[in-house]
C-alpha cells in the first residue's frame, strides 16, 4: 500500500455499494473482509474501501443506543488483523495508514457500547490501577495480582469510553495497539486452553504425549540432558550473547516496555529505555550473556537465565536452518514459539510452543485439529516441551 488510503478516488462501484442498504453487522463484515483483502496483496483500494464503510459504520454507531456485541466482536477480529499489519509494515507509510485505521477500528468497538463507562471518579481510578498492574507485570515477577488480558481489555476500554476517563494528550493509536494486542492474546490463549482440558489437571501437572524415540528417553534422563545441552550449545557465539542477552531482558522488564516485536532482538526504544529505567537490570543481563548460554544452563542458579540460554539455543539453531539470514530482521525462532513480547507469525511448522504467562506455563500444540501434545511449568517444563518439539 504504497500510495496514500486518503489520496484515492471512490469508484462506481463503491459508490453503488455505498448506496446499498445493509445493516451494521453486515457492514462491519464487509470491512473485515476488505482489510483482509488491503493485507493479504497490498491493496489501497481494498484498504479505502474498507475505511470508506467503517466511516459509513460509525454514522450508524452514533446514532443507535442498542448494544452492538456481534458488531464488536468482528471489529475486534479486524483491530487484531491490522494490528499485526502495523508492526510487520514495511514502510512508513503504510503503516501510518494502518495506524489510523486501528484507531478508527478502536473508536467504533467504543461506539458498540460493550463496556459501561466508569460511574464514579472512584471506578475511574481503579480502571487506571488495573491498566498500571497489566503494563508493570514481567514474566520472571509475582503472579499473586496477575490481571489477564480480557481484564485489561475491558479496563482500556471502559476507560476511554468514560468521559474525560483520559487525558487530553492521551494518543489513541498506543490504546488502540494496547486494546487489540491484548484481545488477540485473551482469544488465543482461551482456545489452548480448551484444547488442553486443563480442569481436569493441576495446574502444574506435567504432559507428554510420548513418541517411542521420546519413551527410551524417559528412561534415560542421561540421553534428555545430552539434547538438551547440545541445544544450548547453539548459542555460543557472539549473536547467540546477544539473542541470550535480550531474552533475559524480556523476561525481566514490564510488558509496558517491551511491548511486542518481530525480531529476537530488543528494538533501539526498548533497548534505550532499558538502559535508562532499568540499569541494573540490563547490567545483569549483560553479565549473564558475557558468560555464555552453556554456564547459565549448567552452573547458574537463575532459573531465568537456564529458560533463557535453552530458548536462545533453540533460536540459534531455527537461525542456523534459515542459512545466512540476519538475526536482527529474521523471525524468531522461525515461527516455532510464541511468547507474549513476540508478535504472532505465521509458519510452517506442524508443532508449535507456547507460553502461558499467567500460570507459567509451555505447551506444545499442532492445529487442525487443534491439540496440546506436551504441557509443563516453570524450567522442567520448558525442557520437557522443547524435546517434544525438536
Amino acid at each position: 500500500m504504497s500510495q496514500s488510503v486518503a489520496s484515492t478516488d471512490v469508484s462506481e462501484s463503491d459508490a453503488r455499494e455505498e448506496g446499498d442498504e445493509v445493516d451494521v453487522l453486515s457492514l462491519a463484515m464487509r470491512a473485515l473482509q476488505n482489510l483482509k483483502t488491503a493485507i493479504e496483496s497490498d491493496s489501497v483500494r481494498a484498504h479505502k474501501r474498507a475505511v470508506a464503510k467503517l466511516c459509513r459504520l460509525k454514522l450508524r454507531l452514533e446514532a443507535s443506543d442498542d448494544l452492538s456485541k456481534d458488531v464488536a466482536q468482528v471489529l475486534v477480529s479486524a483491530g487484531a488483523i491490522v494490528n499485526r499489519a502495523v508492526t510487520f509494515a514495511t514502510n512508513e507509510d503504510d503503516r501510518s495508514d494502518l495506524g489510523i485505521t486501528l484507531s478508527l477500528l478502536f473508536g467504533l468497538v467504543i461506539l458498540c457500547k460493550t463496556c459501561p463507562p466508569a460511574r464514579d471518579q472512584e471506578e475511574l481510578e481503579g480502571l487506571k490501577e488495573t491498566l498500571a498492574v497489566y503494563d508493570a507485570f514481567c514474566i520472571a515477577g509475582d503472579r499473586e495480582n496477575y490481571i489477564p488480558h480480557h481484564v485489561a481489555a475491558g479496563a482500556l476500554l471502559r476507560q476511554w469510553s468514560t468521559p474525560d476517563g483520559v487525558a487530553p494528550t492521551a494518543i489513541a493509536r498506543h490504546a488502540a495497539q494496547r486494546f487489540f494486542r491484548s484481545t488477540s492474546a485473551a482469544m488465543f490463549l482461551s482456545k489452548i486452553l480448551e484444547a488442553a482440558d486443563d480442569d481436569e489437571e493441576e495446574d502444574d501437572a506435567m504432559f507428554c504425549s510420548l513418541s517411542v524415540g521420546a519413551m527410551l528417553e524417559e528412561a534415560n534422563p542421561e540421553m534428555k540432558e545430552k539434547r538438551l545441552r547440545g541445544i544450548v550449545d547453539g548459542a555460543d557465539s557472539e549473536v547467540g550473547q546477544q539473542v541470550l542477552r535480550d531474552l533475559i531482558l524480556s523476561f525481566l522488564l514490564p510488558r509496558e516496555l517491551l511491548g511486542t516485536r518481530k525480531t529476537l532482538l530488543l528494538t533501539r526504544e526498548a533497548s534505550k529505555r532499558a538502559g535508562v529505567e532499568h540499569g541494573l537490570l540490563l547490567s545483569q543481563a549483560h553479565d549473564a550473556a558475557m558468560r555464555g548460554a552453556p554456564y547459565s544452563y549448567s552452573d547458574d542458579e537463575n532459573d531465568v537465565h537456564k529458560i533463557c540460554a535453552l530458548l536462545a539455543g533453540l533460536a540459534m539453531l531455527q537461525l542456523a536452518k534459515a542459512k545466512n539470514a540476519d538475526v536482527r530482521i529474521a523471525t524468531p525462532f522461525d515461527g516455532l514459539v510464541q511468547i507474549g513480547f513476540l508478535e504472532l507469525t505465521p509458519c510452517a511448522h506442524k508443532k508449535r510452543l507456547v507460553y502461558d504467562e499467567e500460570v507459567d506455563t509451555w505447551r506444545v500444540y499442532s492445529q487442525s485439529p487443534l491439540t496440546v501434545h506436551a504441557r509443563g511449568a516453570g524450567l522442567d517444563g520448558l525442557r520437557a516441551c522443547i524435546l517434544d518439539l525438536v
